[in-house]
Parts: structure tokens; sequence; C-alpha cells
């Protein structure tokens, strides 16, 4: 994360057109300062296969999100309900 040099606010990833030619800077909201510094802005992309990727909840364990009480319905004798 880089921080502006004149007023201390969080610089961000912003593309700019110079031409023909798209350049992507770090900018400030704030004050309008840029940095020019490719490198930074892109900043370090991991990439991984798909053997080192983990799954944090398989399909059988999954959360709902939606919340849910405890009644009887009379049509088809679940005890669910979901409520949104």
């Amino acid at each position: 994360m880089e921080f502006c040099k004149e007023c201390g606010s969080r610089l961000e990833p912003k593309t700019v057109k110079l031409g023909t030619q798209v350049l992507l800077v770090l900018s400030c909201r704030k004050c309008g300062q840029k940095t020019n510094d490719e490198a930074k802005a892109k900043g370090n992309i991991i990439t991984h296969s798909l053997k080192q990727m983990v799954s944090v909840i398989d399909k059988e364990n999954q959360l709902s999100v939606l919340p849910t009480i405890q009644v009887a319905c009379s049509k088809c004798g679940n005890n669910s309900a979901y409520a949104w």
C-alpha cells in the first residue's frame, strides 16, 4: 500500500490514457497527486495451480446465510422455513 507524499492519503490504482497508450498509475483521490511507477501500481500477483487451491467449505457442508425458523409446513411436512 502506498501513500501520497503531499497529503498522506492512500494511493489507488487508476488507468490513464496517453494517446494510444494506456498506463496504470497510482492516484490520490484527495489532492490528485499521481505517480507513474507501474510496478508499484500492479502489486504482487500470486497465481496458484488447481492442485494448490483449497476448498474452504465443501459442497456437503455449505453454510446457509438466510435466517431459518422452525415451522411445520401443512403442505409438505417440512419443519424449517427460510426468510429473506
